[in-house]
């Protein structure tokens, strides 16, 4: 069914755009896809912007992010990138679209390894050295930005999911009963539904965990999920909930 003609859909759509606050029906990359499909609906880029009232620039902001890779985009969230959770705002997503995939992935997991958001400056500034250096790695342009030594072997089979606050609260709870950081109790725990040596490691924050599959571990959630992403991010918080989180 499409937009415009499903009442119920097109206010999720128009509560999501030129409305402030974070506090939307919709996240940035699904309201992408719904302007996208809008388009495909009417057949007409500039019909669907004039009856959403998007701006010409707003909408290439929204084009972008058509673009960004599946395995990131839950960290996408609308406002300014936040240095507490790792989530990345709108404005710096749309210029990490600009990346390809596999750079989008380096860019991300350098936010969490060096734990520090990258907002749309710093990104920018990442892209102006690595598009003038082109005898240098992306890797190489962050740390010549970030002024730190990165990890040289990177993790490219990851996937970023939410994560619900009474999974976090319980599972910051529980960890520090065991004496073990919130990420190892993580991992032990969402290693029960994956086959040995799947996953190599979970980073958790208070909105989001990044799971660094093993490629045969990545293929098994893939194939899980039939690679649906929202299942995926679903998939993640149930595991969690099944273990009694």
């Amino acid at each position: 069914m499409g937009i415009f003609n499903n009442p119920k859909r097109l206010a999720k759509l128009l509560a999501s755009i030129n409305v402030p606050g974070k506090d939307r029906p919709l996240t940035p990359v699904i309201t992408a896809r719904w302007l996208h499909e809008g388009v495909e609906e009417l057949g007409s880029e500039q019909e669907v912007m004039e009856r959403v009232e998007l701006k010409k620039s707003m909408w290439s902001s929204f084009k972008r992010l058509l673009k960004i890779n599946e395995n990131i985009e839950n960290s996408i969230v609308w406002g300014t990138s936040n240095p507490e959770t790792l989530e990345i705002g709108f404005s710096a997503a749309h210029s990490i679209a600009s990346f390809e995939p596999s750079e989008q992935t380096t860019l991300v997991n350098a936010m969490w390894d060096s734990n520090q958001s990258f907002g749309l400056e710093l990104i920018l500034r990442i892209k102006s050295f690595y598009k003038s250096h082109p005898e240098k790695t992306l890797n190489d342009a962050i740390t010549s930005i970030l002024k730190i030594d990165m990890p040289k072997k990177l993790i490219l089979d990851i996937f970023i999911s939410g994560l619900k606050d009474s999974i976090y609260d319980n599972l910051k709870k529980r960890s520090l009963e065991k004496n073990i950081t919130i990420d190892e109790f993580g991992k032990e725990i969402l290693s029960r539904s994956f086959s040995e040596n799947s996953l190599i490691g979970v980073k958790i924050k208070k909105n989001l965990v990044r799971i660094a599959f093993s490629t045969s571990g990545k293929k098994e959630f893939d194939k899980m999920t039939n690679s649906n992403t929202e299942i995926k991010n679903n998939l993640i918080n149930t595991l969690f909930e099944k273990e009694g989180f």
